[in-house]
């Protein structure tokens, strides 16, 4: 799981430092804008649907908490 989220990270992101980052809004590496398109790759890589709810940034500050995201979602937390 986490060698996909880093793709759709650096296919968004190129120039991003996504594997060194603690807080991936904090470092400058997404936007709103980013967050949206990574959204978007999230739901259809792993067929699922990510209501506004968790639309927060601390569920897109670091590879884990994206993982754990997918997780909440897929199990309806």
């Amino acid at each position: 799981m986490r060698e996909k989220i880093r793709e759709i990270l650096y296919s968004i992101r190129p120039d991003g430092d996504f594997d060194h980052s603690d807080n991936f809004w904090d470092d400058g590496y997404l936007d709103s804008l980013d967050i949206m398109e990574l959204v978007e790759g999230l739901e259809k890589t792993y067929q699922i649907e990510i209501d506004l709810e968790y639309i927060k940034g601390s569920h897109f500050s670091s590879l884990d908490s994206i993982m754990e995201l997918i997780d909440e979602v897929k199990n309806g937390k």
